[in-house]
């Protein structure tokens, strides 16, 4: 039998205009209104099925029901009338109780801290994820937070993710810890360095800023932070401004640009046109090479030793280097049993993987096509020990090709273990469609913002390593056959899909859509020189070859039972050549004039420059055993589209993919006008015309620029010398 709670009686009109604070020394909890549920309302719910429940209670009579979809956020949230008070600077924790019929999916519970209506930044939010829901009983969970120092009020709640479950909370309360002050910039300062020096760093403070160095890498610090921070790791974190090298350990002779290819596409492709596989593939070295490319990506040969060796053959004739995927054991199980069976794993890597590199590997040591050997994309930071234990077989056997790995997780990437890789890709394609609560395609400016970011975190995470940092951009369109509605895509808001492009077959119950599009007009372009400006000494496309997987021909698709089909940089929907596939070797061709400069020079924390246009890139990056300096600018500013070019969607704007996998009523831009204010008196010369730019007639540091949509350029900055010096060394003398 269940007890009865006691529950205070609390008049509405009270309730209308009540707060609650804490009293000046008290060491109780913060009331929460309705936080047994044992009444209605002072909870919000969000897009669910959340109910005051009579089926279950930890006590009392009744608790909160959660039963969710599994279309994105699916929750419920303390409503914020009348607020939750609390200290700053004090921890608390949050205690309650949870029923899960089954442990199958993840629930969050979380803290928001607020000032007034405001919710704080993220870094101040503390999330403990619970999944070890036990069948028919009450657990009791505690999450503890910190307030930060600017948190006046709270809000608890607690959803799914993604997921289709159910459960029930009940008896929520916070109760109060400890003060917790916050570390100052002074007493961060001090321990700062003391953790420097004892890692044998040589310290320079600068402009309020703490410069550690050791071994040619280099950490910029600010020592005068603003705000308060919660710990020495947050601090430390805030507080980075960046690192730096003065020298990669691998060096390349020229910067790399290029495609991935993949051996089965290629060879389902040939089939279909009625050619042999070679003669196939020497029609599209070719046609790289027509496009200015100098590297190729090149996956899944089965671990073919005589196919090994004859794409090689081709590839030299044409001057073209290769990457080689050498890990045919890794793709003879699902991903799922990658990640779960450990076991296969490790029967792969001894049967198969290192009986094959053990006998093929010697063989092509010498081989000065082959550019660098590749174990396996995207690993996970799990696998770090049996990867670095790959790399150590494969430098005993060939100690003379680099070994790259690319991340799409920087959990792995800044967690590899020893023997490093020589070379750090990275590869996160977001020109597509997002599935989740909203349900919406990211804009072009969406996307490309987060993949500077995103690949920013990479480039930093490579420079632990003093690896080159490789990156990987979308040349693709992927058209999806959603194959279960519910589980797979989670579209639930009908007349949005709709809007947004995607079909609904009634027959089949199957939604097909896009989940990617085609980069738009100047965004193949802008993705190259981007990566240049966030210090990558390569770029690979993916993917030039034929479609990945399934049948699709046409779109929408006849066949509702195929999953996906990618269409490929090369090659649309009707099999013709893509204006994406020619504005890459557009881009190619003229960044290869600057290719041994680009991998002459490593990119500087502190910029030297700004513009006065957001829109405007900019990296600066000094000359190995020299003090020039050179910036990088971008026009990131490609096109426009509907409702005035907004950077993120709310969730009535309508921005959908044609029947091409291209995106619809995208306009491109027009030149963009921007002043360049240089922190220095020193001259700029603009390395694409070989001509000095002058500054504005009252000024010496200012300077009117124009630039294309999606453009880079590079510019030296420093005297007559310096650029003289530079023309003789990478330009032949051309100025």
């Amino acid at each position: 039998m269940i007890a009865k709670k006691i529950i205070r009686r609390i008049s509405i009109a009270a309730l209308a205009f009540a707060s609650f604070s804490l009293p000046a020394q008290s060491n109780k909890g913060i009331p929460i209104l309705n936080g047994d549920f044992e009444k209605t309302g002072h909870w919000s719910i969000q897009k669910t099925n959340a109910e005051i429940s009579t089926e279950k209670a930890h006590s009392g009579l009744q608790s909160m029901k959660l039963t969710t979809t599994g279309s994105g956020y699916e929750g419920f949230a303390y409503s914020g009338n009348p607020a939750i008070k609390c200290r700053a600077e004090t921890k608390y924790k949050l205690k309650f109780f949870i029923l899960k019929e089954s442990s199958n999916k993840t629930i969050t519970a979380r803290i928001r801290l607020r000032k007034g209506k405001k919710f704080i930044d993220q870094q101040y939010s503390v999330l403990t994820r619970i999944s070890e829901g036990t069948s028919n009983k009450w657990k009791e969970y505690i999450l503890e937070f910190t307030t930060s120092p600017e948190t006046d009020n709270i809000i608890p709640d607690f959803y799914f993710m993604n997921a289709k479950d159910s459960a029930y909370i009940d008896d929520v309360s916070i109760e109060y810890i400890a003060p917790a002050p916050f570390i100052n910039s002074t007493f961060f300062k001090d321990y700062l360095k003391k953790k420097l020096l004892d890692e044998n760093y040589t310290l320079i403070e600068q402009n309020n800023k703490l410069i550690a160095q050791k071994d040619g890498y280099t950490s910029y610090y600010s020592i005068n932070p603003e705000g308060k921070y919660m710990n020495i790791d947050d601090a430390l974190m805030r507080a980075k401004l960046g690192a730096e090298v003065n020298k990669l350990n691998y060096k390349q002779e020229h910067i790399l640009i290029g495609v991935s290819l993949y051996g089965y596409a290629i060879e389902k492709r040939a089939k279909e046109l009625g050619m042999e596989k070679w003669d196939y593939i020497s029609k599209i070295f070719d046609d790289l090479k027509s496009h200015s490319m100098n590297t190729i990506y090149y996956g899944n040969t089965g671990g073919n030793q005589e196919e090994i060796r004859k794409i090689t053959t081709l590839a030299e004739a044409r001057g073209l280097k290769l990457i080689m995927q050498i890990s045919p054991a890794y793709y003879r199980c699902t991903e799922k049993e990658f990640r779960d069976a450990p076991e296969k794993r490790r029967k792969n890597y001894e049967n198969i993987n290192l009986p094959f590199v053990r006998d093929f590997i010697p063989q092509m040591k010498n081989n000065k096509t082959v550019l660098a050997w590749s174990i396996k994309e995207e690993t996970r930071k799990e696998y770090a020990a049996e990867i670095a234990e790959y790399y150590n077989e494969l430098r005993k056997l060939d100690p003379t090709h680099p070994i790259l790995i690319c991340h799409n997780n920087i959990d792995a990437a800044e967690n590899m273990l020893p023997p490093y890789p020589d070379i750090m890709g990275f590869d996160r394609y977001y020109y597509r469609y997002v599935f989740g609560e909203l349900s919406y395609l990211r804009t072009p400016s969406s996307a490309i913002e987060t993949l500077i970011k995103q690949a920013s975190e990479f480039y930093q995470a490579s420079l632990k390593y003093k690896a080159p940092f490789f990156y990987y951009l979308q040349g693709v369109s992927t058209a999806v056959v959603n194959t279960d509605m519910n589980e797979s895509l989670n579209i639930q808001m009908s007349d949005n899909a709709l809007k947004r492009g995607w079909t609904f077959n009634k027959v089949t119950e199957k939604w097909s859509g896009w989940a990617r599009y085609y980069p738009p007009k100047y965004c193949m372009k802008l993705q190259v020189w981007a990566a240049l400006a966030i210090g990558a000494k390569g770029v690979i496309c993916y993917n030039y070859g034929e479609p990945a997987w399934g049948k699709i021909k046409a779109w929408p698709p006849e066949n509702t039972g195929i999953d996906s089909n990618e269409y490929t940089l090369a090659f649309n929907t009707e099999g013709n050549f893509t204006p994406q596939w020619d504005e890459y070797g557009e881009a190619a061709k003229e960044i290869s004039r600057f290719s041994s400069l680009i991998v002459n020079i490593n990119k500087r924390v502190i910029n030297i420059a700004t513009a006065n246009n957001p829109n405007i890139l900019l990296g600066t990056f000094q000359e190995e055993n020299s003090d020039r300096l050179y910036l990088i600018a971008v026009n990131k500013k490609t096109g426009s589209w509907k409702n005035n070019s907004p950077e993120s969607l709310s969730h009535d704007d309508v921005l959908s993919v044609d029947n091409t996998g291209n995106l619809s009523g995208y306009e491109a831009a027009g030149k963009l006008p921007f002043k360049l204010i240089l922190d220095s008196d020193k001259k700029l010369f603009n390395l694409k015309n070989m001509k000095q730019v002058l500054p504005e007639a009252t000024t010496e540091n200012i300077f009117n620029m124009e630039m294309e949509p999606g453009d880079g350029n590079i510019y030296l900055i420093g005297c007559d010398n310096d650029f003289e010096a530079c023309t003789e060394k990478y330009f032949n003398g051309v100025n």
